[in-house]
């Protein structure tokens, strides 16, 4: 796991059937940006008709625009990681997307969010 994720800890709630994240220090050495958690917050999904799409198209605005702002990324090992995600009503605004590494994103995040 890369030293930009070392901190953060996913874990089940000891009062709940819900999971949580524990620690929100993991910072992207690039862009200094936080991954963003909340360690009592519970959502509800979204019925599939109602999420916010995406695909390619909203993928490239969100690199044009991480590129620009931040330096340019090798986007091999990397994918754009929703906060929130679009299945609990998070959406493609920059706010809301974050560079993740691609191995650690689908090792540790997605299964983390699958069982949530």
């Amino acid at each position: 796991m890369s030293s930009a994720n070392k901190n953060l800890h996913f874990q089940s709630s000891k009062n709940s059937s819900k999971k949580e994240i524990t620690d929100t220090s993991s910072k992207l050495e690039q862009s200094g940006l936080n991954l963003l958690a909340s360690s009592h917050v519970f959502w509800k999904k979204i019925p599939e008709e109602k999420r916010v799409k995406g695909g390619t198209k909203e993928r490239t605005a969100f690199r044009n625009w991480y590129d620009k702002k931040y330096g340019k990324k090798t986007w091999a090992n990397f994918e754009n990681h929703h906060q929130l995600s679009k299945e609990y009503g998070g959406g493609n605004m920059t706010g809301n997307l974050i560079p993740l590494d691609k191995s650690f994103r689908r090792t540790e995040v997605n299964p983390w969010w699958a069982s949530y």
